[in-house]
């Protein structure tokens, strides 16, 4: 699923950002509330006992991302193209109905950064199980890099729009803050734990 300040690669900060926390050697931030985006997150990471080769293992392997991603019940590839692939996945968070979605991933490799992109497959059909809602809006990225002094600089950024029963605003931003926190500690753990 993924935000932060880049000062240390020499680049200005992204003013479409806000500063939400800071957190797990993470720097969370947000759309303002008025952006058109505003369900969009971005973190920022700096994890020095993270090798970034295992890392981008991890995130390159779309079948996989059950192992490290806890609100994911199912995923897997459905169809591979030239330059991108088609997965499906099912989020689980009680007590909402499960999300399904299919989604456009590519992966690429330049300069010494993996990075790994997605977006909804709207035009693909998916027959959905009962009870489901297909997300409408899920895309995002993972970029990884070795930190000059050693281990991973990490950025995520996710926009998801989970459709269904509309979810007050204030209790869907404490769930994505609290929740992306969540996973970032998880895929830390769980990549310093491949060393």
């Amino acid at each position: 699923m993924l935000w932060f300040f880049f000062t240390a690669y020499g680049q200005a900060p992204d003013v479409s950002y806000e500063h939400v926390r800071t957190a797990a050697d993470c720097v969370l931030e947000a759309r303002p509330k008025t952006h058109h985006a505003r369900a969009s997150l971005r973190a920022t990471c700096a994890w020095s006992e993270v090798d970034p080769a295992v890392l981008s293992k991890m995130v390159t392997t779309y079948s996989t991302y059950t192992d490290w991603l806890w609100p994911l019940k199912e995923c897997r590839v459905i169809r591979e193209e030239e330059s991108r692939t088609l997965v499906y996945q099912r989020q689980k968070i009680a007590p909402l109905s499960d999300r399904e979605v299919l989604l456009w991933m590519s992966q690429s490799d330049q300069g010494g950064t993996t990075q790994v992109t997605w977006h909804a497959a709207t035009e693909e059909p998916l027959e959905l199980q009962p009870g489901s809602v297909r997300t409408p809006v899920n895309k995002g990225m993972w970029s990884i890099q070795a930190a000059p002094s050693g281990g991973s600089h990490v950025v995520h950024e996710i926009e998801v729009d989970a459709g269904g029963v509309p979810v007050p605003a204030f209790l869907m931003d404490w769930i994505r803050q609290r929740g992306l926190l969540s996973i970032l500690k998880d895929v830390r753990r769980q990549a310093a734990q491949k060393k």
